[in-house]
């Protein structure tokens, strides 16, 4: 470990970061792995992600100077337990091959925490498919994220005006935030947007992409009801998947409705019935007798508290009402 050194990125380096996280991924995940615009839009549409590149991305470097790991802080906000928790998101965390099992992701890990604590943050958060055994040794801790498959009846006669939303005008952000904020509150987990910037680049790139691991989601953009209701869709095989919903307070007792609305664009006229997957706490706002046909469990989404808030229980997402939408994820 003597060899190794752990700094911030400067400025100036960032395009050869770029090239190192892809490669990096590109050689540990072949053809799934995401490509290089990944990493580069998360930079660019993420509001000041660019001027405070040395407070967030750190590296490890050998005698050398030359990057051998890195990982990535996202500085967040999340609705959690009815109120609003600093949080510090970790990502984009890699090691060259021919530099693991030599506590280099540990020695990255250790930095990030203690500049999220330092920085006053309350809470670390982070998802992983392969390595959850790690951070669980360091101290995370994994809050479950269910999931159902459900049968759903598109309102292929619903009257309502269905458009895409391209969030460019301050009117339809500003609305867009004060309903999300609303709906958003009721569950724990879910990303705090209430910087203009974040939607008019982060939300407006991520609800149009596809899930770079799988090619089988076909994207479909943030879309309104007569701008009462949102929803980010994505076609998965012969189901679809809500990548994120939410209605207008006034407008809650028509959320199953709305749903069904969006999903009858997606679906051709004559099918009835459609495969829905969603969030389980969702089924509490959609209302109804769902018909659920499966279920899931993701358990990769981890949490650890920081600082004097290290035993703080309701820091932590209650697992019936953890809620965290793809497109807020990195």
């Amino acid at each position: 470990m003597s060899a190794y050194r752990v700094r911030s990125l400067d400025r100036s380096e960032v395009d050869s970061w770029l090239d190192f996280v892809h490669g990096v991924f590109a050689e540990a995940k072949g053809a799934r792995a995401p490509p290089r615009s990944y990493f580069e839009r998360h930079i660019e549409n993420d509001p000041g992600a660019i001027d405070s590149i040395s407070e967030n991305v750190i590296v490890a470097v050998d005698e050398q100077n030359r990057f051998i790991g890195t990982l990535r802080l996202f500085r967040r906000r999340l609705y959690l337990n009815d109120s609003v928790t600093s949080a510090g998101g970790i990502g984009e965390v890699c090691v060259r091959s021919d530099h693991r099992r030599r506590g280099v992701a540990t020695l990255l890990l250790e930095h990030a925490v203690e500049r999220l604590s330092n920085a006053g943050v309350e809470l670390s958060f982070l998802h992983t498919s392969t390595s959850e055994s790690i951070y669980r040794s360091m101290g995370w801790v994994s809050v479950p994220q269910r999931f159902v498959e459900l049968i759903r009846q598109p309102a292929h006669d619903h009257r309502g005006h269905i458009e895409q939303l391209h969030l460019e005008s301050d009117d339809d952000i500003h609305r867009c935030s004060m309903m999300y904020k609303d709906f958003c509150y009721r569950f724990d987990g879910c990303v705090v947007r209430d910087q203009p910037e974040y939607w008019r680049k982060w939300v407006q790139a991520e609800s149009g992409g596809v899930a770079w691991s799988d090619p089988n989601l076909t994207p479909v953009p943030l879309r309104t009801i007569n701008k009462e209701a949102y929803a980010v869709l994505q076609s998965k095989g012969d189901a679809i998947r809500v990548r994120e919903f939410f209605v207008l307070e006034n407008g809650m007792k028509r959320a199953g409705l709305y749903l069904d609305a969006f999903l009858s664009k997606l679906v051709a006229p004559e099918q009835h019935t459609v495969s829905v997957i969603l969030a389980e706490p969702l089924l509490s706002v959609i209302g109804g007798s769902p018909q659920i046909v499966n279920t899931f469990t993701d358990t990769g989404q981890m949490y650890r508290r920081l600082g004097d808030n290290s035993s703080e229980k309701h820091l932590l997402p209650r697992e019936e009402r953890h809620v965290f939408w793809a497109t807020d994820a990195f």
